[in-house]
């Protein structure tokens, strides 16, 4: 019963990966994470990624936040 549990676990939890589903999202979506990463504190830019996807962890929010600060800056440099 326990390889079954964790075989159906495995099989339900693919790989998550936050910057193809950060590409996914709507312009709404995007602005207010921008928004929260920008003016808001961590925790609640934290918070605004759990409430899009649920499964996200704390690494991801990390990743995702600092792939919004190159995004943010290599759009300094190119204006």
């Amino acid at each position: 019963m326990a390889a079954y549990s964790e075989t159906l676990v495995r099989d339900t939890a693919p790989n998550f990966n936050v910057i193809e589903e950060f590409s996914g999202l709507s312009v709404k979506q995007k602005m207010t994470l921008w928004e929260h990463n920008n003016a808001h504190s961590p925790a609640a830019f934290g918070s605004a990624v759990k409430l899009i996807w649920p499964q996200a962890e704390k690494c991801d929010v990390i990743k995702l936040q600092r792939f919004m600060v190159l995004l943010q800056n290599s759009m300094r440099v190119a204006s």
